[in-house]
């Protein structure tokens, strides 16, 4: 699986997310996920992420969990003591994160990946009647 982001996630969402990427953006094939299923192996689950970790070593990997704490991080947090230079890990993974991320995939290394994520995670948070206030407002 040669990718620069993986989205990792419990039960389906990941693909979830990565279908839904898909569908306002397009084919992003550098973009992966693992679903994470509810009768999981995890010593395999974390082979399988050790695997496309060294596959991506020349380019880096940025590897996106939806809760921090939830088996797809700490598995993550395992592998990294081994990866620190080829491997980032962030967690909270929302659409408008996965987005953004999409849209500088190819140009972008996996720090300038990884900083793009995380202001578009946050800044995808908003709260609906403080917008229609200002809109108001102004």
């Amino acid at each position: 699986m040669r990718c620069k982001v993986l989205v990792l996630t419990h039960g389906n969402l990941a693909e979830a997310f990565v279908h839904a990427v898909s569908l306002i953006y397009g084919e992003v094939p550098q973009l992966a996920f693992k679903n994470m299923p509810e009768q999981l192996d995890i010593g395999q689950y974390r082979k399988e992420l050790e695997a496309c970790v060294r596959e991506n070593e020349a380019t880096g990997i940025l590897v996106v969990t939806d809760l921090l704490g939830g088996t797809p991080f700490l598995s993550c947090m395992q592998i990294i003591q081994n990866n620190w230079d080829k491997m980032e890990v962030i967690t909270g993974c929302n659409l408008p994160m996965l987005l953004a991320v999409a849209g500088d995939i190819e140009t972008a290394d996996i720090q300038e990946l990884k900083k793009t994520a995380i202001e578009a995670g946050g800044g995808g948070i908003v709260d609906l009647k403080s917008q229609l206030k200002e809109v108001k407002a102004g």
